[in-house]
């Protein structure tokens, strides 16, 4: 695709998968599916290697615009 890892943004919600994007050089968000389970699964993602984690899908693009704003800021 022609897109240097470190550009890419990968949405994971299993720890091998935060370790594999890691490992490859992109940046990667945990998600977890429920709520219910969010406390209990937040550390595990987060010592795999996710910079943020959230639990519903809704709360995706403000933290895409909240990271392009920074990026943009940085840059």
């Amino acid at each position: 695709m022609l897109v240097s890892p470190d550009e890419c943004l990968v949405v994971e919600d299993s720890e091998t998968g935060v370790q594999a994007a890691r490992q490859a050089g992109m940046n990667v968000l945990g998600f977890i599916k429920s709520r219910l389970f969010c406390a209990e699964n937040e550390e595990k993602l987060l010592k795999a290697g996710a910079f943020q984690v959230f639990c519903e899908m809704k709360e995706l693009p403000d933290i895409i615009h909240r990271l392009s704003s920074i990026e943009k800021n940085l840059g």
